[in-house]
């Protein structure tokens, strides 16, 4: 059910960008009638490349194992450098300060968690961004949709129980909006994405000869070994644009 929802979700994205790349909109990029140029709602931004600091916070479900990183909170850094038209190339890095649970499966159920180590899970991508309302801002606003290709790693080393992140594949689709005050250098954006990855688990936890007789494995033999998971990340960053 989760990769049917991603296809679908991709597929919904991939329409967006080619729907909103056909010839201008009226409102976004044909002169606007019934107002006089400094009573338009309409402005348009002169600034090409826009550098953003941003935080929020990461969304993570809970996994069949209980193994996998936790919600937490996002920290990070993106640029953005305008292509021609409304389209914009992206390119983000972040982190995720958030934790998870180790076990070891040779032991009893009530033994074997052995607690929680911090996990810096840290993602990059790179992509494109389409703003709805093309080189300019309506109201100050510019609303915009993006999709991204990157990966999401965790650095830390295979556990006790054999279990590791590790390097993921990941696929970003999102949809956000800048409130630009005026043509200045600076701005404000709101974003909310979801970052599509797998997660793995080791065959340890499907049980193994090594495991004591009696002992349960962690998981059973009809859980899938792989899974992708939606992880919704919300954040809010501050802009400053430059190169004219």
């Amino acid at each position: 059910m989760i990769l049917s929802f991603r296809h679908k979700l991709f597929t919904a994205a991939c329409a967006a960008f080619v729907l909103a790349a056909l010839p201008r909109t009226a409102h976004a990029q044909e002169p606007v009638t019934g107002h006089l140029p400094h009573e338009s709602p309409y402005r348009d931004i002169p600034w090409r490349a826009q550098a953003t600091v941003f935080s929020g916070w990461m969304n993570i479900p809970s996994d069949p194992a209980g193994v996998a990183p936790k919600s937490g909170p996002v920290f990070g850094s993106r640029v953005d450098l305008r292509l021609g038209g409304p389209v914009d190339f992206v390119a983000r890095l972040g982190v995720v300060a958030t934790e998870r649970d180790v076990i070891d499966p040779v032991r009893p159920v009530e033994e074997r968690n052995l607690g929680t180590t911090g996990v810096p899970l840290t993602f990059m991508d790179v992509g494109l961004a389409l703003n709805l309302t093309g080189a300019r801002t309506w109201h100050s606003l510019q609303p915009q949709v993006h999709l991204g290709l990157g990966f999401v790693m965790d650095p830390d080393a295979v556990d006790v129980g054999d279990y590791k992140m590790g390097t993921n594949f990941a696929l970003t689709l999102g949809t956000g909006v800048r409130w630009t005050p005026g043509t200045g250098r600076f701005s404000v954006r709101v974003d909310v994405a979801d970052h599509l990855f797998r997660q793995r688990y080791p065959s340890l936890y499907y049980g193994d000869p090594s495991i004591p007789d009696g002992i349960p494995p962690v998981l059973d033999a009809e859980t899938s070994r792989s899974r992708w998971t939606n992880n919704f990340a919300i954040t809010v960053g501050g802009t400053y644009q430059f190169w004219r």
